[in-house]
């Protein structure tokens, strides 16, 4: 008796863009819910190609209202080949530091770097971000 199985295929055509449903949640990888302080470093002129630091969140609000904007399932996308114009620096309570590249020059707001679960690919967080970030920062 010859059984015959009958096994569905797609071909993928390295010609083609392929849309990732990958995700990644930051929060929970990085357990960001443990931040207990929030540095914004930022590319200035004045820096001299070294980020340097521009504000500092302390406020236990503050940091618990970025971190629930950044708590949810965000596409995984490629790494952007552009200058990060911030640096996100998350000190967690026992002391581990993750950070990350944000905002690219022409105001492409993203995340990338960091943690190793993100080392090439980047995340789009939601705009509520920028307007925090924004409205930490005196520049």
């Amino acid at each position: 008796m010859l059984v015959l199985t009958l096994v569905s295929c797609s071909l993928v055509r390295p010609d083609v863009a392929q849309e990732s449903a990958a995700t990644v949640n930051i929060v929970q990888q990085a357990n960001l819910r443990q931040t207990s302080r929030l540095e914004i470093l930022a590319l200035t002129a004045a820096s001299n190609g070294d980020y340097t630091l521009v504000a500092q969140v302390d406020d236990p609000a503050l940091i618990s209202e970025i971190v629930t904007t950044l708590d949810q399932d965000l596409p995984l996308l490629p790494a952007l080949r552009c200058i990060d114009h911030y640096r996100l620096r998350f000190t967690l309570t026992d002391g581990v530091v993750h950070e990350f590249g944000y905002l690219c020059q022409d105001d492409h707001a993203y995340l990338q770097g960091g943690p190793g679960f993100l080392q090439g690919h980047a995340v789009e967080p939601p705009a509520t971000l920028l307007e925090i970030v924004r409205g930490q920062v005196k520049e």
